[in-house]
């Protein structure tokens, strides 16, 4: 007699635990909890103002910068090609939600959901061409974003290496 329980269950069990597993977006740093500190990548050309409290997490190699905090890692900052962020999950392949500026340059906005393993996080993209490769801005934020991000957003510059 054949049954079919666990195998029609295992399906339906692993959408529930994917969509479960989706993380809130890190709360808005308390005002008065933090001082404002420049952050300058040199050798991409970028630099952008964050809470004292994010630490700057450089992975060699990939050009990529995760400013971590205690509730995870709320901003992200990617230099990189098409198929590097293919194969990182990143924005590529979304559909754009249309056009938007980041550092006074024409660029694309993205929302789309990130999953690094078992754990999926919403993330908004900002990002533009920059020295033949895409340069990206990422909040973990599915709405609106809150005062600190938009200030990082607003204090994001890029300029090409070696200038001042």
């Amino acid at each position: 007699m054949w049954r079919s329980g666990p195998v029609v269950g295992l399906p339906l069990l692993f959408v529930l635990l994917a969509t479960a597993c989706t993380m809130p977006d890190p709360p808005e740093p308390a005002t008065g909890t933090f001082e404002w500190t420049t952050f300058e990548n040199s050798a991409v050309g970028f630099e952008l103002e964050v809470p004292d409290s994010y630490r700057p997490d450089v992975e060699s190699g990939v050009h990529a910068v995760l400013f971590r905090s205690d509730t995870g890692v709320p901003v992200k900052v990617y230099w990189t090609t098409e198929a590097e962020s293919r194969s990182r999950g990143l924005w590529f392949g979304e559909a754009p939600l249309g056009p938007t500026i980041l550092a006074g340059r024409e660029g694309l906005l993205y929302e789309y959901v990130h999953c690094d393993g078992p754990l999926c996080s919403r993330m908004k993209s900002y990002v533009i061409p920059f020295r033949s490769r895409h340069l990206a801005l990422e909040f973990r934020s599915g709405g609106e974003l809150h005062e600190v991000n938009r200030r990082i957003l607003e204090s994001f510059q890029v300029r090409e290496p070696g200038r001042g």
